[in-house]
Formats: C-alpha cells, structure tokens, sequence
C-alpha cells in the first residue's frame, strides 16, 4: 500500500513540474502579457498573482505594519516590502520558476532511483530483469549468462 501511495505521489509531482515548466517556458514568450489574478477573498487589500519573464509575482497592496523594509535577492528569488507613495504594490515576492521545477522533480528521481535498484538486485537478470532465484545458470526469458555464473556443461 506504501508503495502505490509513494507512486501515486510521483505520478502527480511529475505532472506538477510538467505543468510549470510548460508555464515557465510560456511566460518568456507569451505576447499578451497578462495582468494577473487577483487571489479571492482579500478585500479590501487584494493579492495580485502573476507570472512573466520565468517569474512567479506576489503583490499585495497593504503595507506590512511593522519592522523595517526588507530587500532580498538570492539566486532569483526576491522580497521587497519597501514602497513609496507612488508605488503600486508595497510588497513583492519573487519565486523564479526554476525552484517549482525542482523541487517537483525530487519525487520521480526517488522513485526512479528505487526502481531501478530493485530491478538490477542481484538476483534478477542484468539484460532484461527476470528473477534468477529458480535458474540461476541462466536467464530463462532473454539467455543471458550471469557473470558470477558458468552454465553446467552435460
């Protein structure tokens, strides 16, 4: 059962960074460049989510209340929550698209590396995977002789 749920996570982690590489190649080409979307239910201060240039942007209109203003960048991504009176989002998050990709990918790897761990076990053929634990002189599906092996001459 541990299994299936494991590949069921792969599965969807797979289509995930799919989906947002797809998005990241389109937000470099896409001509219209599009205004955003404003995330429901944050009246009277909205939150405006936007994608361009390989960019994921989260902008909001609130300032935040306290502390000093913060200016981050590091490897793409970015956090300013300095405005002036004359900006039109006082707070901006920055996650390049590349870090979703990532991190997306680490499942499929796993489950890749897992799989293919257990597929070349000792016990199975090198060439096609067959379990060798009945005949282990030779493999009964492809006829390949194992290395450690020698075929008993009658």
């Amino acid at each position: 059962m541990k299994r299936r749920i494991f590949t069921i996570c792969s599965i969807v982690s797979l289509l995930l960074c799919v989906v947002t590489f797809v998005l990241w190649v389109a937000s470099h080409f896409d001509p219209l460049k599009s205004r955003g979307y404003v995330l429901p239910h944050t009246n009277p201060h909205p939150i405006l989510v936007d994608v361009d240039r390989g960019m994921l942007e989260i902008m909001g209109q609130n300032p935040f209340p306290f502390g000093n203003p913060v200016r981050f960048r590091l490897l793409g991504f970015r956090v300013n929550t300095h405005f002036t009176y004359h900006s039109t989002a006082p707070w901006y998050i920055g996650i390049p698209l590349y870090a979703p990709v990532a991190a997306s990918l680490l499942l499929p790897a796993v489950a890749l590396a897992r799989r293919r761990s257990t597929r070349l076990s000792s016990t199975n053929c090198k060439s096609c995977g067959y379990d060798l634990r009945a005949t282990p002189d030779r493999c009964p599906e492809c006829g390949h002789i194992p290395l450690n092996r020698t075929v008993a001459k009658t």
